[in-house]
């Protein structure tokens, strides 16, 4: 009998391009060759919109060290996004945020349509507070595959505390994003919840389940939260120093999740090597057109409005990058990546001294410098 989980997969599989399918496996054959001149194109395209924001979460790096990024926050412009469309057809999958709300960006619903016309599955995180009704018609229209709710309280008061936002107003557009989909007769987009936890929210973890079966949330994420460096306030926050305490409540969660079908993931507060591919299938694309391998904006290695895509991808830093992941010599600011080792050390007052060199990196006069409406 296929599980619930396999059969989400499968599903998702149908939703992407045969061209995208066939890039992917030839890309991970390459990995498995030691290849770092690659044929294929990138596996996973993670595109910035913005780094304009309409909240300022207690626990977000936006406010916790990078002034520069607010004080130049801006948009993509329509040239740059379109210069990814090489790797717009060949990517599995496409997530569309970064240091921002990607609802701000004026042009976020065109972006969606463009990434489904090619085949990829389409995600973006938002915060929630701008998905108005029309918002959900057209995400829903657009045949959009996912959204991620940055949701990090299930109460109003704690949803203030920690984000200052209106948490009334997030479940009434969750509401409507339901309806939409029941009235329209659609799975799509699937709706996750994004939870950081800290003391603040721990013992919210279960009325978050409850909201998720209320609001047809069909997965819950969690992560610990990163206290950024003299940040002491988050450093109070961190929930190393309660493991066991922290184990017992997922677990009840996760029990009443797994009734109604809710997938729920934790790595949990204890030391957990992961073994990333990040420059072998990550093509990170920020709002100037800078390019990264993660995510987490740590290296600049080139940029689309001066370099093609396919240069950039093979280029001679990428290619080191993906003989240090080979040879396990990682540089220290993936070496030492929250995400792969899940420590205290990583998490709580982490090395940080890369941000100013990237950002300082960062082209912002290519970005559109207007203001949202």
């Amino acid at each position: 009998m296929i599980s619930f989980r396999d059969r989400l997969i499968l599903k998702s599989i149908t939703r992407c391009s045969v061209p995208s399918l066939i890039n992917s496996g030839i890309n991970k054959f390459e990995r498995k060759l030691g290849r770092t001149y690659l044929f294929s194109n990138p596996d996973l395209v993670h595109i910035e919109p913005t780094t304009h924001c309409n909240l300022s979460c207690t626990m977000c790096g936006r406010r916790s060290a990078w002034n520069k990024l607010i004080k130049n926050a801006s948009h993509m412009t329509k040239e740059t996004f379109l210069k990814l469309i090489p790797f717009l057809k060949t990517s599995r999958q496409v997530f569309l945020h970064g240091w921002g709300e990607p609802l701000l960006h004026p042009h976020f619903l065109w972006m969606v349509r463009i990434c489904k016309k090619y085949g990829s599955i389409v995600d973006f995180h938002t915060n929630g507070l701008l998905l108005t009704k029309d918002n959900c018609e057209e995400l829903v229209a657009a045949a959009l595959d996912g959204i991620t709710i940055s949701i990090d309280a299930a109460t109003s008061d704690t949803y203030k505390a920690i984000r200052g936002g209106d948490f009334k107003q997030l479940l009434w557009n969750l509401e409507q994003l339901s309806q939409i989909k029941t009235r329209e007769k659609k799975n799509y987009p699937r709706v996750k919840f994004k939870y950081t936890l800290m003391k603040q929210n721990l013992d919210e973890l279960a009325l978050l389940v409850d909201l998720a079966i209320q609001y047809r949330i069909h997965k819950i994420e969690i992560n610990n939260l990163v206290a950024w460096p003299n940040q002491s306030h988050l450093q109070k926050q961190s929930l190393f120093d309660q493991c066991s305490h922290v184990m017992d409540i997922y677990s009840q969660a996760l029990n009443k999740a797994n009734q109604y079908g809710i997938l729920m993931n934790y790595s949990g507060l204890k030391p957990n090597i992961i073994k990333n591919h990040c420059p072998f299938n990550n093509f990170t694309v920020l709002c100037d057109g800078s390019v990264g391998p993660c995510g987490a904006q740590k290296f600049i290695l080139g940029n689309v409005n001066t370099t093609s895509l396919r240069d950039i991808w093979n280029n001679q830093e990428y290619r080191k990058l993906r003989k240090q992941f080979y040879t396990s010599q990682l540089p220290h600011r993936c070496d030492r990546c929250y995400v792969r080792t899940n420590t205290e050390k990583d998490y709580v007052n982490p090395d940080m001294s890369y941000v100013q060199e990237t950002l300082e990196l960062r082209r912002w006069d290519m970005c559109d410098k207007n203001k949202p409406s």
